[in-house]
């Protein structure tokens, strides 16, 4: 079971997570860039449409995205605009976001430039919860759904819908139950895995996943790792590259990297 996992978390990293995607297409699915939560998956989903969760080109080379952006904007969305005009995202049929911020609203204008056959859509989802703005929210829903709707040439099926929700929420019990387990003194999974997991969720089409995860939930809820004697909350809407959360947890390898380069810094 421990291979299965390994080869489950392997799936999400940035290096293989793309061949999910190019499987899922194999196969006769449609693929969409996921840039945000704001716009629910499970709609997307209910359309039989892979959510692929963006992450941007890790290189440090982002002088292509810049003919196009400027100093000190959105760095994850400088990257991803980089791995679009490099072609890495060319198996993409659409890209999905809101438009929360000028950062966003200028991306997807670049976007309709660089790539205009994909489908953009941008929803101007509220940031403040009310009675006004659920009332906005679900209007904002509406026009996703009839955007779903023109694309695919098929109408919403309520019980596709309500299957998708389902698969959703089966996830969310089963993360949030690990999640539990990482406050125990062994815990069954580091945090560099428990991170790449809910990467493989945004990686792979949601019941799929599911299928992966609960076939591994015994071996997980009796697995042990070595804990730590201090808890951390890392945060951050953009953090894909897990080698930030490995130099969290385990500083020595930050340590040992200063000291490869010849640099020692005690803080």
């Amino acid at each position: 079971m421990e291979t299965k996992l390994q080869k489950l978390l392997e799936t999400g990293s940035h290096e293989k997570r793309k061949e999910a995607a190019l499987q899922w297409k194999k196969s006769g699915g449609k693929v969409f860039g996921i840039l945000d939560p704001f716009l629910p998956p499970e709609l997307t989903a209910a359309f039989h449409i892979l959510p692929w969760r963006l992450e941007g080109t890790f290189s440090e080379d982002v002088s292509l995205a810049m003919m196009y952006r400027v100093p000190r904007s959105n760095v994850y969305l400088t990257h991803v605009l980089e791995a679009l005009l490099e072609g890495e995202l060319d198996f993409l049929d659409g890209i999905v976001g809101s438009a929360r911020d000028a950062d966003y609203v200028r991306f997807f204008d670049v976007c309709g430039k660089v790539a205009p056959d994909l489908l953009l859509y941008m929803a101007d989802v509220p940031m403040t919860r009310s009675p006004a703005s659920e009332q906005r929210c679900a209007e904002e829903y509406k026009k996703y759904t009839r955007a779903l709707e023109q694309f695919t040439g098929g109408m919403l099926c309520l019980d596709s819908l309500a299957d998708t929700m389902a698969e959703y929420n089966k996830t969310r019990k089963m993360i949030r139950q690990l999640y539990e387990l990482r406050k125990n003194d062994e815990p069954p999974m580091s945090g560099v895995e428990f991170y790449g997991l809910e990467k493989c969720a945004g990686t792979l089409f949601r019941s799929d996943f599911n299928r992966k995860l609960e076939d591994l939930m015994p071996f997980l809820l009796s697995r042990k790792t070595a804990g730590a004697p201090h808890r951390i909350l890392l945060a951050g809407d953009y953090l894909d590259d897990l080698r930030y959360v490995s130099l969290v947890e385990r500083p020595e390898r930050w340590l040992s990297w200063m000291m490869r380069i010849g640099e020692v810094t005690i803080i």
